[in-house]
């Protein structure tokens, strides 16, 4: 691990995490922690799923694999290499890239029905960069493909309908927590420019956001970092709430660039570009470490509900005096569900502006800054021991 937690440092032997492995710069800590992670113990085993590869993998799926990864295959299917990180120095070598094979042939023999996909074989990709272990590879691909549900994207013929319900339901959370990212859509009518921005986003597991060329990948490791291990809870009744949320941060992050777009036209041009990269800065890393609010439905303290349901009930009792008991129980029970209306929604409606109060407290750091000035590393990070960039010295 690094010597001092919360800070980028350069590759040494004595830092390596898996011996025989070289993985990209400034790493050592998220390797560390995804290893433990991704370890335990588990009912879908890689070691079995990599033998029953060997007796149940289509050839056709296999020799996909082989090209996508510069490997010898004896059929050449026609599919395009897989862009793996070049700062690996592992992948060079045609034995790094067997070891993402095996993974690869692994998870197919668990999802016959998946196969070869590129998006899935990227992320993959994308673990073993930092892992260099393949049990652990693979477990964090089942492990997210489990969580998330991602039969719903790469299984059956739902994945426009899963993905298109994610995206509304992102849009809907923009429109409740962020309302000023919201506006700088619905002033050009592009709301459905946003969906199908989210939905790309969504659909290639953020696997397309990290650019070499302009930015190391050891910064993409942090936004995966947060795809791997949210912030959030996990709840298994919305099982992607965390992968949407993970999302909106990332729009949100862009809230002041989109809202400096000043036609259509460039609205788009601004969307295109962030399915293509995210910079991931501490801006970013601060709403994605859950520092900011995300309410599916606007909440607010009981209070509130409680004292308007007495004062109801009060009043009602008082005026409903002259009429005899029936008419005092009837209005006093009216009265006080009155109260209770009143109250839940005002109670809302504060829950809501302080949510988009809290973001916008926030926002200031979205305006395209590459990092913040004086700040720590988030705490989540810090009690994983991962590192994070050294803030701007312009």
């Amino acid at each position: 691990m690094a010597a001092n937690p919360g800070r980028f440092f350069p590759w040494s032997s004595d830092q390596q995490i898996n011996p025989g492995w070289l993985g990209p710069c400034f790493c050592q800590a998220y390797s560390k922690c995804w290893v433990k992670e991704f370890t335990q113990p588990t009912d879908v085993h890689y070691s079995h799923f990599l033998m029953k590869a060997s007796d149940t993998l289509d050839a056709n799926t296999a020799a996909k694999m082989e090209c996508a990864l510069l490997l010898p295959s004896t059929q050449m299917p026609k599919v395009d290499p897989l862009p793996l990180p070049a700062a690996v120095p592992s992948f060079g070598e045609p034995k790094g890239r067997n070891r993402l094979f095996s993974i690869l042939r692994a998870f197919a023999a668990w999802k016959p029905l998946v196969g070869y996909q590129p998006d899935l074989a990227r992320l993959a990709g994308h673990i073993m960069s930092v892992t260099g272990n393949e049990r652990a590879t693979f477990q964090a691909l089942v492990t997210v493909y489990q969580r998330y549900h991602l039969q719903d994207y790469f299984e059956g013929t739902g994945a426009k309908e899963a993905l298109g319900g994610d995206a509304a339901k992102i849009w809907a959370g923009a429109r409740l927590n962020f309302p000023d990212l919201a506006y700088a859509f619905t002033r050009f009518n592009e709301a459905a420019l946003f969906e199908s921005t989210v939905s790309s986003l969504l659909s290639r597991l953020l696997t397309q956001t990290f650019c070499p060329d302009i930015q190391p990948f050891h910064y993409h490791v942090r936004l995966l970092h947060f795809f791997l291990l949210p912030a959030w809870d996990y709840d298994p009744e919305d099982p992607r709430g965390q992968l949407r949320k993970l999302v909106l941060c990332i729009m949100a992050r862009y809230e002041k660039p989109f809202l400096q777009c000043r036609s259509p036209a460039e609205l788009r041009t601004m969307a295109a570009s962030i399915e293509q990269f995210v910079r991931v800065d501490d801006a970013l890393i601060e709403m994605m470490s859950n520092k900011y609010w995300t309410l599916e439905l606007p909440r607010g303290p009981v209070w509130p509900a409680a004292f308007m349901a007495g004062l109801g009930a009060v009043l009602a009792y008082d005026l409903a005096s002259p009429l005899g008991l029936g008419a005092h129980v009837a209005c006093t029970a009216c009265g006080s569900a009155a109260g209770i209306l009143y109250g839940a929604l005002q109670s809302a409606q504060w829950s809501a502006e302080a949510c988009v109060l809290t973001n916008r407290a926030l926002s200031p750091y979205g305006d395209g800054s590459h990092f913040l000035e004086n700040k720590g590393c988030c705490k989540e990070i810090q009690d994983a021991g991962c590192p994070v960039a050294e803030p701007s010295k312009n």
